[in-house]
This record gives C-alpha cells, structure tokens and sequence, in this order.
C-alpha cells in the first residue's frame, strides 16, 4: 500500500527507482497546471506568421459566417443578435450596424462591394446597400434556414442553399428564381466557378 500513499503525493516517483521490473519506471505528477499563453492580446498569436491585429468586440449572440469585402478594407459579421456589423479591417471600429429582426446566418458581399446579401433562419434573403445599411429587398423562395449566399462573379445572379435541400438561383436585377435541383441532405455553403 505504500505506492498508493505516494500516489497522492506530489514530486515523488509512483515506484521506487530499483524495482525489478525494467519496463516499470519512475513517474513524476506535477503540482502545477502547464503555463497557457491567451491569444487574444493584440500582437499574440497560436499560428507562425500570423499576428492578432484587433478583437472584435459588439455582437451580444453568436457569430456565423463571417465575409471580407472584395477589396479587404471592411469584415461583414453576421449574429445571432440579429445585427450584421461592418467593420473596418484597418482600425478595427464598427462603422455600421444594420438592424435586422431573425438571426442572420450568412453575409455575402457583392463583387462590386455595393450590395450585402444576408441570409436567415426564417428562410428569407436580404439584400443591403453596404455603404448606407439600407435595406433594399427580401427575397423569398426556400421552406427552411437559408444556410448560405453567395454572389456569382460577375454580380449578376445569387445562389443561395438551405435545410430545405434545394440551390437557387436568383437574378440579382429582376429577383426571377431558378431551382438548380433538390439535394439529398441540407445545403450548407456555396461557392461559384471562376469562369462563371
């Protein structure tokens, strides 16, 4: 019973160093927890060549899929919070908020970097102006969660996926629809072609 008591000692080997046993050998517990290192102090960072420039602080729920503007200077947030904020890539500041009322799970911006696109839980898409927050139109089609958006490239047309296993296909000018087909599972993201 002796190696039990010195099982709950600290600093002291589990098995005295001339056990007969060559395979059995001496183990340390440690008194301490291993040091951390919290990444979120601007400057820190887990990942070599990579540096937290800012942290983000404003949405009060639970943040989806995130989207850089196509020329990198702003970070669109979409949440749970029913907010989707603007941010300045540079400063790091909110510079807009766009007000909404379900929960936003997607953001996509335009190739032009002029139009927003958000997708919702309540199975719309909305569309916004990026540089005033305007809300320009929803857009309705899909019988469930709109899981994702994504503008095509050359900005005319909007594909959107969602839990009701379908891809649309809207034209960004008239809102006409076009199914692409029905999954056999949820649809989760999108992407387009280069040369579409």
């Amino acid at each position: 019973m002796e190696w039990l008591k010195k099982l709950f000692r600290t600093q002291e080997p589990l098995l005295p160093a001339s056990d007969p046993d060559p395979m059995l050998r001496p183990v340390t517990l440690a008194s301490e927890e291993p040091e951390t290192k919290d990444f979120t102090e601007i400057g820190g960072s887990p990942v070599p060549g990579l540096t937290l420039r800012h942290v983000l602080r404003g949405h009060t729920g639970e943040i989806y899929r995130i989207a850089w503007s196509p020329d990198g200077a702003y970070l669109a947030s979409p949440s749970q919070d029913a907010t989707i904020r603007i941010w300045d890539a540079r400063s790091g500041t909110c510079v807009c908020t766009l007000h909404d009322t379900p929960s936003v799970l997607s953001v996509a911006w335009s190739p032009d970097g002029q139009r927003l696109a958000s997708s919702y839980f309540n199975r719309t898409i909305r569309l916004w102006d990026a540089a005033s927050g305007q809300h320009l139109q929803t857009l309705e089609g899909h019988t469930d969660t709109v899981n994702s958006v994504v503008w095509s490239p050359d900005g005319r047309r909007l594909a959107s996926g969602g839990q009701d296993h379908r891809v649309l296909l809207w034209e960004a000018k008239t809102q006409e629809v076009l199914e692409l087909g029905s999954h056999i599972t949820h649809v989760l993201n999108l992407s387009w072609a280069k040369d579409r």
